[in-house]
């Protein structure tokens, strides 16, 4: 069984290099680029929560972590319930 843990800054780096590849890539192309605004709507869907809940029931994490991991769960589970209802 492999476990993998999530590291948010990690994350966030490679989604900017993504980005990055693909624009270069759009330019070769001849692809207009698009950039995102940070205005644009970054809300999680109810599938995507659902994801990431599921996600973090079935990784492991350091004790150090546990605090941090709570606080984003209860949000995550607050946020899943106000949109289910």
């Amino acid at each position: 069984m492999v476990t993998l843990k999530y590291n948010p800054e990690r994350f966030t780096y490679i989604l900017k290099i993504k980005q990055k590849v693909m624009s270069i890539v759009g330019r070769l192309k001849g692809q207009p680029v698009i950039e995102e605004s940070p205005a644009a709507d970054t809300a999680l869907t109810q599938k995507e929560i659902e994801f990431i809940l599921s996600t973090l029931r079935d990784s492991t994490f350091k004790g150090s972590q546990v605090v941090e991991l709570y606080n984003t769960v209860l949000k995550l589970q607050q946020q899943h319930k106000a949109q289910a209802t």
